[in-house]
C-alpha cells in the first residue's frame, strides 16, 4: 500500500488528523522504510483533505498533483472531480465502433 492509500485507510478508521500527520511524517521521512514513490505533495494533500475538501484523499491527491502541474482538463470517470473549480472533467464518452478482427493463419 502506498503512503496516501494508507492515510485513506486510516481515515476510514475514524483516526484524528494528529495521527494521520504523525503517521504521514513516519513513512515519509523513516530511514527503516524504502517508499518507492514521490512524497512531493503528500504534505500539501494532506492539509488540503483536513481543511479544504470534502472528498477523498485518493482524488484530493490527483487535485494537488494536478493543480500544481497547471493541468486544466482531465478524464475521469469519477465525477468527484467536478468539486474542484479550477480543473475541468471532460465527462463524455467516446464510442467506439466495434471492428471485427481476421485471423489470417
Amino acid at each position: 500500500m502506498d503512503i496516501y492509500g494508507t492515510l485513506t485507510a486510516l481515515r476510514k478508521l475514524k483516526q484524528d488528523d494528529v495521527k494521520l500527520k504523525n503517521v504521514h511524517d513516519e513513512l515519509a521521512t523513516s530511514k527503516d522504510i524504502i517508499v518507492f514513490e514521490d512524497v512531493l505533495y503528500y504534505k500539501e494533500t494532506l492539509d488540503y483533505t483536513s481543511n479544504k475538501s470534502n472528498t477523498c484523499l485518493f482524488n484530493n491527491f490527483s487535485y494537488i498533483v494536478i493543480f500544481n502541474n497547471n493541468i486544466k482538463y482531465i478524464t475521469s470517470w469519477d465525477n468527484d472531480f467536478e468539486l474542484f473549480k479550477y480543473i475541468k472533467r471532460i465527462s463524455k464518452v467516446i464510442s467506439i465502433k466495434k471492428v471485427k478482427l481476421c485471423n489470417t493463419l
